[in-house]
């Protein structure tokens, strides 16, 4: 199972919008190959169940019961932060959903299987210095933790959550007492 970003590091001819753009910092095909069709022809050649999907419509119509390998690409880059990901059909699932798939499709191996969930977005408006999206972010990682936790067993589970390295949050100025620490703040 691999779900996230990086449409453009697996296609040549990658298209970009402004709702989609490509990362000029980020990896570039130069190969003329398409990594995803490479994907779907390999899983189709060996007679396996599997599955490429773009979007919140196409995972949610996926019967991921009859699904063993799983390819979900929603984003040319990095993922939208959580709230301002699109949750319409076009949209991209939450890290919570795209942890729901994994684990759905991971759980039919008898011989158990091993799951690596990043909340990257962490890292990434940490990096910015965007303190309301890091916490955002870290809300939408504990729902993810909590869905996986929920759909496994603890008696045969290990979750480990740990980070690459650590930031710290600054909250600078002289802002009233009860001035929200989300927006721009009043001159006190």
């Amino acid at each position: 199972v691999i779900l996230g970003g990086g449409r453009q590091a697996f296609l040549t001819d990658v298209t970009q919008t402004p709702e989609d753009p490509i990362d000029s910092w980020g990896c570039v095909r130069e190969d003329g190959r398409n990594l995803i069709e490479d994907y779907r022809l390999d899983k189709q050649r060996r007679g396996l169940r599997a599955a490429v999907v773009n979007n919140n419509l196409e995972l949610n119509s996926l019967n991921l019961n009859n699904t063993d390998y799983l390819l979900g690409l929603f984003a040319n880059t990095h993922l939208k932060y959580e709230h301002e990901r699109d949750t319409g059909p076009n949209g991209t699932p939450s890290l919570s959903q795209l942890v729901e798939a994994a684990v759905t499709v991971l759980r039919k191996n008898e011989k158990g299987f091993f799951l690596m969930v990043e909340g990257g977005n962490i890292s990434m408006a940490h990096f910015r210095g965007r303190a309301k999206k890091a916490i955002m972010e870290t809300l939408a990682f504990e729902q993810a933790v909590m869905k996986a936790m929920e759909m496994t067993n603890e008696e045969e589970t290990l979750i480990i959550v740990t980070s690459d390295h650590a930031f710290t949050l600054n909250i600078n100025g002289y802002q009233r007492r009860g001035q929200s620490i989300f927006g721009k703040v009043n001159i006190s």
